[in-house]
């Protein structure tokens, strides 16, 4: 599970359009969700199948969409990695 932040929904947006995670699913992504907070800022969750996929997801493409996006600088904090021991899918 990796956690991570925007600082805001158009902050967020702007990457995503170059990711284009639901046209183009990145190979071992699980989940992505997103969730505007009260403060206005961007909570994102994705599950993946292992630390490789999520690696190769970073490295050839959410780093380069940051920077395209204009986003790398706002990135709040670096993601952070939890290993989950459950995950039920429906």
């Amino acid at each position: 599970i990796q956690v991570s932040s925007a600082p805001s929904r158009d902050a967020y947006m702007a990457v995503e359009k170059v990711l284009d995670l639901a046209g183009n699913r990145p190979t071992g992504m699980v989940l992505h969700a997103a969730s505007e907070t009260g403060d206005g800022s961007v909570l994102i969750v994705d599950v993946w199948e292992s630390d490789a996929a999520m690696d190769a997801f970073e490295r050839n493409r959410l780093f380069p969409a940051l920077e395209t996006g204009g986003q790398a600088a706002a990135m709040q904090a670096p993601p952070i990695r939890h290993h989950a021991f459950t995950l039920v899918r429906g």
